[in-house]
């Protein structure tokens, strides 16, 4: 093997790790999902390459963090892109909408405009032991 084959196939493997970050990259995230066959929930993430089959009624929507595109998608197969999906045998429907483009800047404008909510499974209360919190709440209001 002379030398340039050589760093040909370093270079090639080198890229090997690349090349599956890109592919991995999580783009998008679903806004709603009315699907029995799409394999993905409300608030999923999905990476690129991914593909997902809708039924003709099925609708599904996605919402790309990059590029701030908003997708309704009724049927068909989905695949997902870096900023938008390709859809085959459906419809799409695009929208940009008012997103930050990844860059999760947290100006007061929108502070004030935002809310946050996190709901994980509560454990169940065993019979006649004390009730105990195990979660807090907290609030900021302003007049």
């Amino acid at each position: 093997m002379n030398s340039l084959t050589g760093m040909a196939i370093a270079a090639a493997v080198a890229l090997v790790p690349v090349a599956q970050a890109v592919a991995q990259a999580q783009v998008a995230v679903v806004g709603d999902v009315s699907s029995k066959t799409a394999g993905v929930e409300f608030m999923d993430y999905v990476a690129v390459g991914r593909q997902i089959r809708l039924e003709p009624r099925d609708t599904l929507v996605l919402e790309y963090l990059q590029s701030c595109w908003r997708e309704t998608i009724t049927g068909g197969q989905v695949t997902i892109g870096t900023e938008q999906s390709e859809v085959r045998a459906g419809q799409v429907e695009r929208h940009k909408v008012a997103c930050d483009g990844g860059r999760l800047m947290l100006t007061s404008t929108v502070a004030s405009q935002s809310a946050g909510l996190v709901v994980r499974g509560m454990r169940p209360q065993v019979q006649g032991a004390p009730s105990r919190a195990n979660h807090t709440l907290r609030s900021v209001t302003r007049d």
